[in-house]
């Protein structure tokens, strides 16, 4: 080859050699923006004369997640909390016309009432409501610590909300005066549950007995079965309410 031949045979390839770190680094480019998109780390390309560093693609990071919202826990249990009951008239007794409620002779018959109006508590008298009573000297201790079938029930601080047991009338009675209050009268117990526009039943209605309104023996295949076999938690069965808000008045400490 003479001169002129040797010469451009050399630009050629120089150009070529151009050309080719061209399609490279496009290339590089391309993959790094797909490594990108993919994995989410990369290490960009470095171009030196002369060298060519593709792209150095890490070992792929999962995207953090979006942390869920804790939920926020409900408000602690106010179990000193009371409810008020207008004055005014509800009926008393059993209903002879409820096709659900059977009426004993000492329900009839149905009558009219009439009542000021009253506070009366929310929730059933708790094991560490009494247990303050008792420290304090005033109230005498249950007749004994154990539940149906818990050895250890009053006194637990497990079962801190869960209703007194093994208490008599008149140590009720004195547990009430201590917090300044007094038991409420049986027209006043059950115009709480029943509530004054009908002559229901149960406080949620007339519907059945079933483990979702209270701590109940129902009946399955008829036989007695417990919904918990002991006591619950007061405040448990929302659904159980009376009209007026009141809990756990139809069963709590496990039988129907």
């Amino acid at each position: 080859l003479n001169y002129d031949q040797k010469e451009h045979c050399m630009r050629f390839r120089r150009i070529l050699t151009r050309v080719m770190i061209s399609i490279m680094l496009l290339i590089g480019l391309i993959y790094s923006v797909h490594a990108q998109e993919d994995a989410n780390v990369y290490l960009p390309f470095v171009a030196r004369p002369g060298e060519i560093y593709f792209p150095v693609v890490v070992r792929s990071v999962p995207p953090t997640p979006t942390p869920t919202p804790t939920p926020t826990p409900p408000p602690s249990l106010n179990v000193r909390e009371e409810v008020f009951i207008p004055a005014g008239p509800f009926q008393m007794g059993c209903d002879q016309n409820n096709p659900t409620e059977p009426c004993r002779p000492d329900e009839r018959p149905l009558h009219t009432v009439n009542l000021n109006a009253y506070y009366i508590d929310k929730y059933e008298v708790t094991t560490a409501r009494y247990k303050a009573c008792a420290d304090a000297g005033i109230c005498r201790l249950p007749r004994t610590r154990t539940s149906e079938t818990r050895p250890f029930y009053y006194g637990n601080p497990i079962y801190a909300d869960y209703p007194v047991l093994h208490v008599s009338w008149s140590d009720a009675g004195r547990f009430c005066a201590w917090e300044g209050k007094r038991l409420p009268t049986e027209a006043e117990w059950e115009k709480a549950a029943r509530g004054s526009s009908d002559t229901r039943k149960y406080p949620w209605g007339d519907g059945p007995l079933n483990c979702a309104l209270g701590n109940f023996d129902v009946v399955v295949g008829g036989a007695r079965v417990p919904c918990i076999g002991d006591t619950a938690r007061v405040g448990l069965y929302p659904g159980g309410a009376s009209p007026y808000g009141v809990m756990d008045m139809a069963a709590m400490c496990g039988n129907g």
